[in-house]
């Protein structure tokens, strides 16, 4: 066996990507935006065909994309083993990895695949009539919106040094340590924070390789417990300590071209840290028994959103100071209670629970001073000691005779108070993550038929249910004719007396802007959409608690003597189905909890395998 050896590992990788999206001319989208009426039901020299952006045609946007990367690693190994027992092993090395992604976007305008993939030119500007024409016309959207045209490009390059040593005894007891500093270009010329040091150190002791355990607990195959004590960084890549600009456009008023700060310089970034505490424990029994369970606690100093003074010329930008506690448990069995050679049945478990929670200090989230809609969003560090998925709504307080939504904790008397705590009118919601996460799957094998399926199960979550007044505007006016509408709105308000069996409010609808019911808020002057309160209430947050069949396969294998009398190695059949059902609260009313405004649809496939 070699002492010391020596390892080098090179690659270049290179992946091309071009994709085309089409809308065509008798698509909505087109009618709403372009041309204002449905195609082919306009003469030329019409009124309303003068008016259209786009007469004829559809849009076809082409993207290019390519990513380029190369890494080099070098590596310098030791072995040695003592009188049998002692076993030493190391490990040093640096590696370096650069990775490029350059893209570009082009969208026309006119488009027509069925007629040779032609484009028709659309009217200039000068020949188009109506008041609310853009100056561009149709290459408005191409030349001044920045849609129709955008090119990125990016470069990241990093280098590493680690090492790695390890111990073990007897093939029962393992020491091992690993050292790693890291560098990026994200930190620019800041030589102090370009490199981050990491580390974690391990021990682990395989109980079940004790003589008393051999000899007196033959049924225990394997009993390993291990722990883990580290330190972990990351780097953000849309943050850095320099000022970074964005190239605009040229204007003519000052004759000069136009950049754009897209981000601060910060010259205490600091890479994200994370400190963790990893306890496990791996058993196996009878043969035919395995769990696995794991214990961790991570503390983490994140890069959050946070206010700074107005004089910057912006109101935030990210800063470490994001202090987040987690701690959590993991477990996976899996039982095998038969297993020979025609028959074998697997059942297999898995589940983990969470905790997470703020431990910013108040201080420093009140000089933040989060918005109502971020306490309404949640998402981020806003109260300490809350998780970071917790949000909060307002108290629904039922309808109005008359169909209009009231509430809670809003009634105040005297001036604004544009410096409250607004936890003080709003409730708290829970957390929109589920706390607990579970799954379980099964495998049935008999001769050459298979049958496995596999489930999951979130539990803990709370979320808002999709608000059917979204369509309409802030005054109430009906929406577009091209917009769908929630069924839901079929339950809502309609005479009085409704508002003992239902909570959804009357449909209301003006001909003149600025009629609709509002109301203020105790730290707002701005007067507030009762629609849009009602919308963010209590009374929409539903538990998004669910149990999904994920997968349901059968297969069957030819047996191998069939198959040779045709001159084949294998032949299988299958047939897979996806996302069969979801059992959840019946508030949702046949949205699916896990994409909130949506269903996955059901995903049949059947497939034929043969192999000569």
């Amino acid at each position: 066996m070699e002492v010391l050896s020596y390892q080098f590992v090179g690659s270049i990788n290179q992946s091309t990507n071009n994709t085309e999206s089409y809308i065509g001319e008798n698509a909505s989208y087109i009618e709403k935006n372009f041309r204002g009426y449905p195609a082919g039901t306009e003469e030329y020299g019409s009124t309303k065909y003068k008016e259209a952006l786009l007469p004829r045609g559809g849009q076809l946007s082409t993207t290019s994309s390519t990513s380029t990367s190369y890494s080099m690693t070098h590596k310098l190994q030791y072995s040695q083993v003592f009188d049998q027992k002692h076993r030493l092993n190391g490990l040093a090395g640096f590696e370096m990895r650069s990775v490029k992604n350059k893209s570009n976007t082009n969208t026309v305008w006119g488009y027509i695949p069925e007629r040779g993939q032609t484009i028709i030119m659309p009217p200039p500007p000068g020949q188009l009539v109506g008041g609310s024409m853009p100056e561009w016309g149709i290459m408005d959207s191409y030349l001044r919106a920045g849609s129709g045209w955008n090119s990125y490009e990016r470069t990241d390059n990093y280098l590493s040094l680690f090492s790695v040593l390890a111990y073990s005894y007897d093939n029962r007891y393992v020491l091992n340590a690993n050292f790693r500093w890291d560098a990026s270009n994200r930190f620019g010329q800041d030589t102090n924070n370009r490199f981050n040091p990491t580390y974690s150190f391990g021990f682990s002791w395989r109980i079940a390789q004790e003589n008393f355990i051999k000899e007196n607990l033959w049924w225990l195959n394997q009993l390993n417990l291990r722990t883990t004590y580290g330190i972990q960084g990351n780097v953000v890549n849309s943050v850095s300590p320099e000022l970074l600009a964005s190239y605009g456009g040229y204007t003519h008023f000052y004759n000069q071209f136009v950049s754009t700060i897209s981000s601060l310089p910060n010259p205490y970034l600091k890479w994200e840290s994370t400190k963790s505490w990893n306890f496990g424990l791996d058993l196996q029994l009878f043969s035919k028994v395995t769990m696995n369970l794991e214990y961790y606690t991570r503390s983490s100093n994140a890069l959050t959103s946070q206010k700074i003074s107005e004089e910057y010329g912006r109101g935030s930008m990210n800063l470490n100071g994001g202090l987040i506690h987690n701690h959590g448990v993991e477990m996976t069995v899996n039982y095998t209670p038969i297993s020979n050679k025609d028959f074998a049945w697997t059942i297999g478990f898995n589940m983990s629970k969470n905790w997470n929670r703020s431990e910013t200090p108040e201080n420093i989230l009140r000089a933040n001073k989060p918005t109502t809609q971020e306490y309404l969003a949640g998402g981020k560090p806003l109260k300490e000691g809350y998780p970071l998925s917790g949000f909060w709504s307002y108290s629904f307080a039922g309808l109005s005779s008359e169909g209009y939504p009231t509430f809670n904790m809003l009634d105040f008397e005297g001036p604004v108070n544009v410096d409250l705590d607004p936890t003080t009118f709003l409730v708290y919601s829970g957390e929109r993550d589920a706390y607990f996460t579970g799954g379980f799957n099964t495998r049935l094998r008999y001769k050459g038929i298979s049958l496995s399926t596999s489930f999951s199960a979130l539990l803990g979550g709370h979320k808002r249910l999709p608000n059917p007044y979204s369509s309409f505007d802030t005054d109430g006016r009906l929406p577009s004719p091209y917009d769908n509408l929630s069924k839901t709105l079929n339950d809502r308000w309609k005479q009085p007396g409704d508002e003992y069996h239902t909570n959804i409010p009357a449909l209301w609808t003006v001909s003149e802007p600025g009629r609709q019911p509002k109301i203020q808020l105790p730290n707002s002057d701005i007067m507030q959409n009762i629609y849009s309160l009602w919308a963010s209430s209590d009374v929409r947050v539903v538990d998004s608690s669910f149990l999904r069949c994920n997968n349901i396969s059968l297969s069957y294998y030819l047996p191998t003597a069939w198959c040779n009398k045709f001159g084949a190695q294998s032949l299988s059949v299958s047939a897979n189905v996806s996302n069969l059902f979801v059992i959840a609260d019946s508030k949702w009313n046949g949205y699916d909890p896990e994409l909130g405004s949506s269903r996955m649809p059901h995903m049949y496939s059947f497939g034929l395998n043969v192999s000569f």
